[in-house]
């Protein structure tokens, strides 16, 4: 009996040792995963040894971390997004404030003088202009996110240096208008796989950027050079700083012909953006 009464006693010791044991992972899975529910994805559970419990555990602390990871992500791209809607907005609204308030004078009859009315007329004109291409822009962005990658089939070989010669000559009469200068610094040898219409469109905003913030007597500097990791790194360096819809777009062309950007900006010194195109978009 006494032998008996020892074995039992052993016994519920060592089944309520094994529970506790068996039980306490599975509580703490239970917190963790409550946790998560509310919205914190930090915790991470103490995991030992190699059974189905330590399984379930190390699933579980993945399961975490992608989550955390995830949800910064979208509060990231929630940011971004958020910030280009204002900035749309606020892009959207100067041209419709001017466009009001030139009309209003003219049909209020506050402006009476008849060059004065024909001034107001062609501001309203520019505007008007101005606010058909900022829609016309929203729209390639648009078609642009919805586009996947660029491949081998549908690129070109596109001489870079051409392209980026061919963008300075087309605005070298607002240079002379705004007094600014641009220097190209480009490999003639450079070629690249890409979309020559984009391309272009890419190079065109980039320099129109540049000049339209650049200071009078300013300079712009366009260059592109091989790497040597086989890579082709284009720069567009003005004086000034900038910013709007067509950054967005070239945003969007940078990453279907999968480049990578990078933009040096230091106050009072002027902007870079560096644009790097892979080795094997390199011909």
């Amino acid at each position: 009996m006494i032998v008996g009464i020892i074995a039992i006693i052993f016994s519920l010791f060592l089944v309520k040792r094994l529970s506790g044991m068996i039980i306490r992972p599975v509580l703490d899975m239970k917190d963790n995963a409550q946790a998560m529910a509310a919205g914190d994805y930090s915790h991470r559970l103490q995991v030992h040894g190699d059974d189905e419990i330590a399984e379930l555990g190390n699933a579980l602390n993945s399961l975490g971390k992608d989550l955390g990871d995830y949800i910064a992500k979208m509060e990231r791209t929630e940011k971004i997004r958020r910030d280009f809607v204002a900035n749309v907005s606020h892009e959207l609204r100067t041209p419709i404030t001017i466009i009001r308030g030139y009309n209003e004078a003219i049909c209020d009859g506050m402006v009476t003088d008849t060059d004065l009315i024909q001034r107001y007329r062609g501001l309203i004109n520019e505007e008007t202009v101005r606010l058909e291409r900022m829609v016309r822009e929203l729209l390639d962005i648009s078609r642009l996110e919805s586009s996947d990658p660029l491949t081998v089939s549908n690129m070109d070989e596109l001489p870079l240096a051409g392209i980026i010669r061919n963008v300075a000559e087309k605005l070298s009469v607002r240079c002379v208008k705004n007094n600014v200068t641009i220097n190209v610094h480009a490999d003639d040898n450079i070629k690249i796989l890409g979309d020559g219409d984009q391309m272009v469109q890419l190079i065109m905003i980039l320099c129109d950027n540049a000049l339209k913030y650049s200071p009078e007597n300013g300079t712009v500097s366009v260059g592109a050079n091989k790497l040597d990791d086989g890579s082709v790194l284009v720069t567009v360096s003005d004086q000034g700083k900038g910013t709007g819809l067509g950054l967005a777009i070239a945003k969007e062309i940078i990453r279907v012909h999968g480049a990578s950007a990078e933009v040096i900006s230091k106050c009072g010194s002027g902007t870079t953006f560096e644009i790097k195109f892979p080795k094997d978009k390199v011909v």
